[in-house]
């Protein structure tokens, strides 16, 4: 397993779920990005790890559990449904539903994705920017 693989499964799942909207990794520069989609973003990243205490496993082996914290930023020209856009409220929802107890195919069971909290980050321009997290336990791949 490695972070761009599992990066890649979130946006192929959003891709899936959620029409009308650019959906892509977060920018290599962020300070540079500019919302050019007429309909919004969904930017996905990976944020950070939480570690625990190691555990031993049956061989006797000292594991350190990991936790994976992803953010996914959305961009939108409204809050609600106006215009042909649909509204962040609306986007912020459809992920959600279409992470909250998602695993990518490849994957054991226990990498299942659930969300951790969303808010407002900031409006600039008629741009609104929220985010929403998301937690998962390291994804051991399958083989």
């Amino acid at each position: 397993m490695n972070l761009e693989t599992f990066e890649d499964a979130i946006i192929s799942r959003l891709k899936d779920q959620i029409s009308n909207i650019q959906i892509e990794s977060f920018p290599q520069d962020p300070i540079e990005y500019q919302l050019t989609h007429a309909k919004g973003a969904v930017l996905v990243r990976y944020n950070n790890s939480d570690y625990t205490e190691p555990e031993p496993n049956e061989e006797g082996i000292a594991v350190t559990p990991r936790r994976l914290n992803w953010t996914i930023n959305i961009a939108q020209r409204g809050l609600r449904y106006q215009d042909a856009h649909q509204g962040i409220y609306s986007i912020l929802e459809q992920i959600r539903v279409a992470l909250t107890g998602y695993t990518p195919t490849g994957f054991q069971d226990s990498s299942i994705l659930w969300p951790t909290g969303d808010a407002f980050l900031f409006e600039e321009d008629g741009i609104w920017w929220y985010y929403i997290n998301f937690a998962n336990d390291y994804p051991e791949a399958e083989t």
